[in-house]
């Protein structure tokens, strides 16, 4: 039976939930159902993941809906997931680090904008050194082969998946990254054997990503996963994973989305060397379609 909280108790508890988020947990959990312990469980266990996570991307690696999560917030005391998560972060990190983990309140303009530049640089280093150089040209190899390419991403991941968009169409590949999440699923649902869907999440929790690739790899397409999680449900339903590095306690990562950028000017980059020539006349061609728009 779940423990329901008096408006005062609840009123109470979410006032000193900043010092007591995870005991406020610890001391709730006898009174959740099975599926809210699961939850309960894998936030004591995993703490500093919630910075990363959405509740959706919480619920997927608990294997529970979005409202369980949202009841396991409720019964022990939250408002909702997201005064939980604000807790939780308050318990263990310092309040800079919300906005960016390097800097400080009492820094200037421009230690501030050197400390963002280094924590970018160590992401693009951290990511490299991760980088499989097999996996890297099975990946070229994959997309190279593709009749067709899917590329989805939500939130700031559907910015990556403009962007892989847009590089792989210069090189008069046939692809496409609809920003709806059900036109996603919809044009995973039509392809096959032939084709590759390539995800993009950097928790590689995003229910919708996961949708769209299950659906994918239902019809038999390949699946390419550019993900920060390598034990993460995207990544483990992939063919091939590109890892990228953040070290970021900020939810909407900003070091990482440069790594996966990275990641992506790469592939283009070495799918462009494939036939130099080929690849210079499609830029000529593009090239001049765009000046003509422009003088017109």
């Amino acid at each position: 039976m779940l423990y329901n909280c008096s408006k005062l108790e609840r009123e109470t508890m979410n006032n000193n939930s900043s010092e007591n988020a995870l005991a406020l947990i610890k001391s709730r959990f006898q009174s959740l159902s099975r599926s809210e312990k699961n939850v309960a469980s894998w936030l004591l266990e995993n703490p500093n993941e919630i910075r990363t996570l959405s509740m959706a991307e919480i619920a997927s690696i608990c294997g529970v809906s979005d409202t369980t999560v949202l009841r396991m917030c409720r019964t022990i005391g939250f408002n909702g997931f997201t005064d939980l998560k604000i807790s939780v972060l308050q318990n263990i990190v310092k309040p800079t680090q919300l906005i960016h983990d390097d800097v400080n309140p009492e820094d200037d303009t421009m230690t501030v904008t050197k400390k963002v530049f280094a924590a970018d640089i160590q992401s693009l280093y951290d990511t490299i050194d991760m980088l499989d150089a097999e996996v890297f040209n099975q990946t070229l190899k994959a997309i190279k082969d593709a009749k067709s390419i899917l590329i989805a991403g939500m939130g700031s991941s559907a910015l990556l998946a403009q962007h892989g968009y847009q590089q792989l169409k210069r090189l008069g590949i046939n692809c496409s990254a609809p920003a709806d999440a059900h036109m996603q699923v919809i044009e995973a649902s039509m392809l096959n054997s032939k084709d590759l869907t390539i995800g993009i999440s950097f928790s590689g929790a995003s229910r919708n990503v996961i949708d769209v690739i299950r659906t994918a790899k239902g019809r038999g397409a390949g699946i390419i996963a550019i993900t920060g999680n390598s034990k993460s449900p995207l990544a483990e339903e992939a063919d091939h994973v590109l890892l990228s590095v953040s070290h970021e306690t900020r939810t909407d990562t900003v070091t990482g989305r440069i790594a996966q950028m990275a990641i992506l000017d790469a592939l283009y980059v070495n799918l462009s060397l494939t036939d130099p020539d080929d690849t210079l006349e499609k830029e000529r061609i593009i090239t001049s379609s765009i000046l003509q728009k422009l003088n017109s």
